[in-house]
């Protein structure tokens, strides 16, 4: 089952999808924390990674894949906020959006490799890089992760600089939706105008 959020979802209330994708990204960003603090045999990296890889991979189970938009300060799940999940939440997630990450997915074929190779880009590129080509935009793709996909904002402007906003948002293409994303299933040329709709607010 894909999550499709409703309009009972869009009100103030975290609907159970976003509570469970906070209780996840809350794991996420512990894991990320060890992983920063200790070395790779310690037990305490290893459970936090694993524990978020559990969460992660049950996640998958029920609802095929989890696609995060990517803004200033949170996370967003369709319309609702999953990150942070309390105000002194670290800004975990900055290097994306600094580096131009509009979204990413986790989806079929994330596994450990996938978590572990996240988890050690995220730590390398906390801080801003002097050498623009070498930002984690770049790291990412190649590193190319498993059942991970993602799209950055300089992709959509110098391959669709003329795209009709208007149009795009009553195409009804967007993050986590069939034609968007990095080299996921079944996405194609529509995959810049699925996410400048995201970007137009749709």
């Amino acid at each position: 089952m894909v999550f499709q959020p409703t309009e009972t979802e869009t009100d103030n209330t975290p609907s159970e999808i976003a509570l469970r994708v906070r209780r996840g990204l809350s794991l996420l960003a512990l894991a990320l924390k060890n992983f920063a603090l200790y070395p790779e045999s310690s037990p305490i990296r290893q459970q936090s990674v694993h524990n978020f890889l559990t969460w992660l991979q049950e996640f998958l189970t029920d609802f095929e894949r989890l696609t995060l938009t990517v803004e200033a300060d949170q996370l967003l799940l369709g319309p609702e906020q999953v990150y942070p999940v309390k105000a002194n939440d670290p800004s975990v997630f900055q290097p994306m959006y600094r580096d131009g990450v509009q979204w990413f997915e986790f989806g079929e074929g994330a596994g450990a490799r996938t978590v572990d190779g996240f988890l050690d880009l995220l730590n390398r590129f906390r801080t801003l890089k002097d050498d623009s080509s070498n930002d984690l935009v770049t790291a990412l793709w190649e590193a190319d992760l498993p059942g991970f996909h993602y799209q950055r904002v300089e992709d959509l402007w110098s391959t669709d600089p003329l795209a009709d906003i208007a149009a795009l948002k009553a195409a009804g293409a967007g993050p986590g939706q069939p034609g968007s994303g990095r080299g996921g299933p079944g996405r194609g040329p529509e995959t810049v105008s699925g996410v400048l709709q995201a970007l137009a607010g749709a």
